[in-house]
């Protein structure tokens, strides 16, 4: 069993450490505070996995709804893409500082949907009717999440290879 932790470990990359890990165990943790329900197994493979997918959706919704509405309200203003593909190559330092924006985006959002979490837990325990839509919304909206994530990944491998040929 050592040897698989160990195995995994090393196999996991410091930017899904700080990017998915941290804000997954975060999240996991802070909603057992506020629901007083655990999400934990204590099976240790099946919460590591646990808390990576939960930090995996967390980097999802900061990416598609996060950053952008922090765009939108003026709060971030990017480079252009090209812009910092070319920079990127004359200062390794900006890989770094880019994985720490992305680990600070991560956990606002960790936050964000905790206060969510803590709005909806009242509205899900008093309207009763609710939870058909509930429990189905969230299976739908994570394939659509998921879709647009693959979509926009996609995208930017293709905006880098394309980047490449010139």
């Amino acid at each position: 069993m050592s040897d698989l932790i160990d195995t995994l470990v090393e196999k996991i990359s410091a930017y899904n450490i700080f990017n998915f890990m941290l804000p997954g165990a975060v999240f996991a943790g802070a909603y057992e505070l506020l629901t007083k329900q655990s999400i934990f197994s204590r099976n240790i493979i099946f919460d590591v996995v646990i808390v990576y997918f939960a930090g995996m959706v967390i980097s999802r919704i900061s990416s598609l709804i996060i950053e952008p509405l922090f765009k939108l309200m003026h709060i971030l203003e990017f480079a252009k893409y090209e812009d910092y593909v070319k920079a990127e190559k004359n200062d390794p330092i900006l890989i770094t500082l880019l994985q720490e924006s992305n680990v600070y985006r991560n956990m606002t959002t960790v936050f964000v949907v905790l206060l969510l979490v803590k709005i909806l837990i009242p509205v899900y325990r008093n309207y009763q009717f609710l939870h058909v839509y509930l429990d189905w919304g969230w299976p739908i909206l994570l394939v659509i999440l998921f879709t647009i994530s693959y979509s926009k990944q996609t995208s930017y491998i293709r905006k880098r290879a394309s980047l490449e040929d010139k």
